[in-house]
C-alpha cells in the first residue's frame, strides 16, 4: 500500500461535497484550463521573467478517483491543484510554487509528493514569499466554502507582484448561509453577501475583467462557478466553458 495514499484516507472527509466530492476532477479540470491559458500567456509574452504560482487551498496534493481501470491497476486519480501547479511551472520553467494549508496532516503529505515547493499553514504568509525577481504570480483559490479564500492576502499579493487570479466559489454554500434564519448568521451575511456578485471580487482584488462559468451543479451541496479575474484574459477564459465577461463599471456580456 502507498503509505501517503494511508495517511490521507485517515482523515479524508466523507461528506458529500465536503472537498472530496466525486466530480471534483471536473472542477479541477477547469480550473487547469484556466490557470494555464494565463500563465503561458504572460510566459509566452515575457519568457525570462520568474513566476510565482500559488495554491491557496492546496489540501492533501492528490485527486479524486476518477474512473475504475481493473482490478489490477486500481483507481485512476485525477490531477489536483497541486500537482496541476507544480507540472506547469515545470513546463513554463522560471517558476516557483507555494502551497497553502491550514492542516498539519495535509502539510506532511503535501512535503513528501512536492519537496521543490514551499509549503505553508496561513494564508498571512504568502504575501512575504513574493520576492523582487517575481514579475508574475498566479493564485488558485479553491477552498471547500465561502469562508476560506483569504481574500485580503490575495489583494496583498496584488499589491507586490503583477497577480491574476481563478477562484472556485461554492455559491450553494453561500447563498445558504443567506436563507439561514437565526441571528448568529448576521455577520456572515454582511461580510460575505457580496461574493456572489462579479463587482465585489473585481474591487476587493483590484481587477478590471473577470470571466466566469455558468453555475456548475456538482453535487447536492456543492454548486460552483470558476472565475478569472485579471487586468487582461487569455484566449483560454474567453471561450466555453467560460459563458461570461465581466469589466468593471460595465455590464457583463458572452
Amino acid at each position: 500500500m502507498n503509505p501517503i495514499i494511508d495517511a490521507r484516507s485517515a482523515f479524508k472527509r466523507n461528506r458529500e461535497g465536503a472537498g472530496y466530492s466525486e466530480r471534483s476532477w471536473f472542477k479541477h479540470r477547469l480550473d487547469a484550463k484556466a490557470v494555464a491559458g494565463q500563465v503561458c500567456a504572460f510566459r509566452a509574452r515575457y519568457p525570462g521573467d520568474r513566476i510565482l504560482l500559488i495554491d491557496g487551498n492546496a489540501g492533501d496534493g492528490m485527486g479524486v478517483v476518477q474512473t475504475q481501470s481493473d482490478l489490477f491497476d486500481g483507481d485512476t486519480l485525477s490531477q489536483s491543484t497541486s500537482q496541476m501547479l507544480n507540472e506547469l511551472a515545470e513546463h513554463v520553467g522560471g517558476a516557483d510554487v507555494c502551497l497553502c494549508d491550514k492542516d498539519v496532516r495535509k502539510r506532511a503529505i503535501l512535503w513528501q509528493l512536492y519537496p521543490q515547493a514551499t509549503i505553508l499553514a496561513d494564508h498571512r504568509d504568502i504575501p512575504h514569499i513574493v520576492r523582487p525577481e517575481h514579475h508574475y504570480a498566479l493564485w488558485l483559490s479553491d477552498p471547500c466554502g465561502y469562508a476560506g479564500h483569504g481574500v485580503e492576502y490575495m489583494r496583498a499579493v496584488a499589491d507586490r507582484v503583477l497577480c491574476d487570479f481563478v477562484v472556485n466559489l461554492n455559491e450553494h454554500a453561500l447563498r445558504r448561509v443567506f436563507k439561514t434564519k437565526g441571528d448568529k448568521w448576521d455577520t456572515h451575511r454582511v461580510k460575505y453577501q457580496g461574493m456572489t456578485e462579479p463587482a465585489w471580487w473585481l474591487d476587493k482584488l483590484g481587477k478590471r475583467l473577470m470571466a466566469r462559468t455558468r453555475l456548475i451543479r456538482a453535487s447536492s451541496n456543492f454548486n460552483f462557478r470558476v472565475m478569472v479575474i485579471a487586468n487582461f484574459l487569455a484566449d483560454a477564459a474567453r471561450r466555453a466553458p467560460f459563458v461570461e465577461i465581466i469589466e468593471k463599471g460595465r455590464e457583463a456580456h458572452g
